[in-house]
């Protein structure tokens, strides 16, 4: 999905974020994280999406709960400077 722009979810006073859609087919694997998955201390964002990217791909036909776990062991799931939230789900 491309990013529909303006500021995060939760900033309190900020407008409402700019719509985006995208039709999802069965089988399809969405996966929502929070910005402490990807940004790190020493790593650029984009890296860390990249490395997202790339694990969820490797386990994309698992079931959702296997892909969280692999992502996770990629990225190195904890992340002492933020909160990680990784939620997947399959369209049936």
């Amino acid at each position: 999905l491309e990013s529909p722009g303006g500021e995060p979810l939760g900033v309190p006073g900020a407008p409402r974020p700019d719509g985006a859609e995208a039709r999802l087919h069965r089988g399809d694997l969405l996966l929502l994280y929070t910005d402490g998955l990807v940004a790190r201390r020493g790593r650029d964002p984009a890296d860390g999406l990249a490395m997202l990217c790339a694990a969820a791909a490797e386990r994309h036909a698992a079931p959702p709960d296997a892909v969280v776990d692999h992502v996770l062991r990629s990225l190195g799931a904890a992340n002492p400077d933020d909160d990680i939230c990784l939620l997947a789900a399959r369209v049936t």
